[in-house]
């Protein structure tokens, strides 16, 4: 099978697999909350706001770098599975030791039993490091999705069994534990590998000087996207942070989403193709246009029914965020397609430039959203489309000069998304005033009519102007029907 018909079918593996656990996770979250207090749920919070933090750093990095490293030995292996479980059971025992401390801060004596005994994932999530990773890395998502499907739906029916036998937050805790294991378990199983007792310092050595550049990116990577909330709860109290987190979920969730997907893809598809740059090229710019021509019309559709939707889905208690949604829409359109670059630069093995771009946002967010809280969460909402794409520019230089791609040349890539969405909110905005003007004035027909016509006026903008682009949806579908139609050995 080739590398493109792997990459497409990588790509429907882990949609669909995403899709499919999502679903499970709301249906098993939905049943939980009916069962559960909102206290128990708010005890999970404050433990996972400490221990997502420490579980940036568990891993080293080690994971990136067995995807990136071209010739893996099995001592290479070996010796990066011992160094992970090593570093699993150090952040165990601070997790342990610390617990105390966090519910003292928290003000909740419930919340040291909790963290001891979730913190136990460090020590499971160690275990799948490199079964996992080596998955991954050979595209083997179908093996990956299913073993993460197995454990979302088994952890899931646990954790409601034991909701329902009166388990209260623990009902959380023990299914989430069980999830790992599970995956852990599911991981090994799939994989080609299992370890030796072999560690080799020089072998660990060349993954780690890779892995914790990127361990430390994402370290600031959760400070600068975390600061925002920070500094508003802070400053300008809970309500004022309810809206905003409300107008960050709604507006960003499809670019999240679709990046989350391709992201998990790209990494191992351009780490085959690090030396072979022309094709790495050709990789990168189907991708950026594949994804623009989804997340763009959505992230211009939110902005064009943001007043309707609000009424409609969240009534008017909610209008106050309007505004602060309408302009993280428009962040939503740079950081769909700024989130293949980090992927490339760890690919071509330059985990340093990507640790500098953080660095640098690190900085200047925090700095900025501390002066646009003076204007409320508009003022914090507009420095992200006005601070973070003069940062992005560092990112995009570095990014394209590893291609040796000029930015006309990249822009074309993205020419079809932004034509076809251009003319899409043309129509949209003439139905709008029109709509005022002369029918019902119903936000519901409005909402409707508004999304009928957007998505109707996309599809005949992206068939009649940009043909080429339908040609290349016909062959990925006859790619795919080729792979099938292979006898399997």
């Amino acid at each position: 099978m080739s590398l493109k018909t792997k990459t497409i079918n990588a790509f429907l593996w882990v949609s669909s697999a995403k899709i499919v656990n999502q679903l499970v996770s709301w249906l098993v979250t939905v049943l939980l909350a009916r069962l559960l207090l909102p206290s128990d749920f708010g005890l999970i919070g404050m433990a996972w706001i400490f221990i997502g933090f420490l579980d940036l750093m568990n891993e080293l990095g080690v994971g990136a770098a067995i995807i990136q490293k071209k010739n893996l030995g099995e001592d290479d292996l070996n010796s990066t599975f011992w160094i992970s479980v090593l570093s699993g059971l150090f952040f165990y025992l601070t997790a342990f030791l610390l617990a105390p401390g966090v519910a003292i801060f928290f003000n909740n004596d419930k919340l040291t039993s909790v963290l001891r005994v979730l913190s136990l994932v460090f020590i499971i999530g160690a275990l799948k490091t490199i079964p996992f990773n080596l998955l991954t890395k050979e595209l083997a998502f179908a093996k990956r999705s299913i073993a993460e499907f197995l454990s979302v739906l088994i952890g899931g029916i646990f954790s409601s069994t034991l909701a329902l036998l009166g388990g209260g937050v623990w009902s959380i805790v023990y299914g989430t534990l069980l999830q790992n294991l599970i995956l852990s378990a599911l991981a090994f199983y799939f994989a080609p590998w299992k370890p030796k007792p072999v560690f080799l310092w020089e072998k660990v050595k060349q993954l780690l000087s890779f892995g914790v550049s990127i361990a430390g990116s994402r370290v600031l990577w959760y400070f600068y996207t975390s600061s925002d909330s920070l500094i508003i709860g802070k400053f300008l109290g809970d309500k004022l942070l309810g809206f905003y987190a409300m107008a960050f979920q709604l507006s960003t969730m499809p670019v999240q989403k679709i990046t989350a997907i391709v992201n998990q893809v790209t990494f191992s598809v351009f780490s085959k193709l690090q030396d072979d740059k022309e094709n790495l090229r050709l990789y990168f710019l189907k991708i950026t246009r594949f994804i623009s021509l989804i997340t763009f019309p959505c992230s211009v559709g939110l902005f064009l029914v943001s007043e309707s939707l609000i009424k409609v889905i969240l009534t008017e208690k909610w209008l106050p965020i309007l505004t602060p949604f309408r302009i993280l829409c428009l962040m939503g359109l740079l950081k769909s397609v700024d989130a293949i670059i980090p992927s490339l630069l760890m690919a071509k093995g330059k985990p340093q430039i990507l640790f500098k771009y953080t660095f640098l946002c690190f900085i200047f967010l925090p700095l900025s959203f501390l002066i646009g809280a003076r204007y409320s969460i508009t003022g914090v909402a507009f420095v992200w489309i006005s601070v973070y794409p003069l940062l992005s520019i560092y990112l995009f230089k570095q990014g394209l000069s590893e291609l040796d791609l000029s930015l006309a040349h990249y822009m074309q890539s993205l020419f079809p998304a932004i034509f076809t969405s251009a003319g899409m909110a043309v129509v949209v905005l003439i139905f709008q005033l029109s709509d005022k003007t002369f029918y019902s004035k119903s936000v519901y027909f409005t909402l409707i009519g508004s999304c009928i016509l957007g998505a109707t006026s996309y599809l005949t903008f992206l068939l009649w102007f940009h043909k080429s682009i339908i040609e290349e949806v016909r062959d990925i579908y006859d790619s795919l029907r080729w792979a099938d139609s292979q006898p399997k050995l």
